[in-house]
């Protein structure tokens, strides 16, 4: 019997899932286009003995993540993508050099992590009956990205012979992140 036709068997789906950014003022999902799930590296610290070489593992490091944006126009209380990232970057503590504080004010990382209180990639369940949102709503995994920022920003690219979205990719570095099953 296959995989897929087992009833006990539903297999996780790459294109269920929303990206939730918490800046402390507003919980805002904002719509993604690809996102990478966190990732790790193990160290391992290699100890000589006669002629022989033994691994023992040593540090977590986790990796940075890309998250891609669609950017949209703003309007009302809902603004861009653009001016939300722009806005975070501030609240780190970037000044433009036409400041008046000028160089006297400068990210930091307690201000970075205080602007962006959280991320969170949930993954979605689509065994849900019914239609609408509401049917793909169950949380099958909840990944946080605990003491984030962005550490870089591509605001996308314009051209008069492309008719498609303003994709804007951010790099997340975190600390690290915390999994959490059926949250």
């Amino acid at each position: 019997m296959s995989f897929f036709t087992s009833e006990i068997f539903n297999p996780k789906r790459k294109f269920r899932w929303i990206v939730e950014i918490d800046s402390g003022e507003e919980l805002f999902k904002v719509a993604a286009k690809t996102v990478q799930k966190p990732n790790y590296t193990l160290e391992a610290t290699q100890h000589k003995f006669l002629n022989h070489q033994f691994n023992f593992p040593n540090r977590v490091i986790w990796q940075p993540i890309d998250i891609t944006f669609v950017d949209h126009e703003g309007s009302g209380q809902d603004t861009s993508v653009t001016t939300k990232l722009y806005d975070l970057l501030r609240k780190a503590g970037y000044q433009d050099p036409n400041s008046s504080l000028n160089c006297e004010v400068s990210p930091t990382k307690d201000k970075a992590r205080r602007a962006l209180k959280g991320v969170r990639i949930v993954q979605l369940s689509g065994d849900a009956k019914g239609a609408g949102e509401a049917a793909h709503s169950k949380r099958l995994e909840e990944w946080t990205l605990k003491n984030a920022f962005i550490s870089k920003v591509t605001f996308g690219d314009l051209s008069y012979d492309d008719d498609g979205l303003v994709e804007i990719s951010c790099t997340f570095v975190y600390d690290f992140a915390t999994y959490k099953a059926n949250p």
